[in-house]
């Protein structure tokens, strides 16, 4: 979770991402519902991962100490820090004198299945974006 106050890096770049993908899923319905239309956007791939570099290298650096850093995450991100975790040690095995940051960066910013956040954090955004 992250610490009150802190700023995302990427926020207007995720946000506006968010959005355009809502945008698409209400021209492509033939009945909108705004609940189905979040779990649409969530699910479509993102064009990136939605986390700084700097704390995908904390949690991956964790795992592969064989500490437990996603015991108390959300299934979700969990799910997020597994795939990085994967494309790191894959990334490591092509090149093992490339230091973690540098696998890490090349990870954060592919190209990702999904934008990892729970449907209602999605409409937050999407909500909170429409409204300035």
């Amino acid at each position: 979770m992250r610490k009150p106050g802190s700023v995302t890096e990427f926020a207007a770049e995720r946000d506006a991402a968010l959005v355009e993908a809502y945008r698409q899923e209400m021209i492509a319905a033939k009945v909108f519902n705004t609940r189905a239309a979040a779990q649409a956007v969530v699910r479509r791939p993102a064009q990136r991962f939605w986390v700084s570099e700097e704390r995908a290298a904390v949690v991956v650096s964790r795992m592969m100490r064989g500490e437990s850093p996603l015991a108390r995450m959300s299934h979700t991100k969990k799910r997020m820090y597994q795939e990085i975790y994967v494309r790191v040690m894959s990334l490591a095995a092509l090149n093992p004198r490339a230091s973690l940051a540098d696998l890490v960066r090349q990870v954060v910013y592919q190209p990702a299945p999904e934008h990892y956040l729970q449907p209602s954090r999605a409409l937050q955004i999407i909500y909170n974006h429409r409204s300035r």
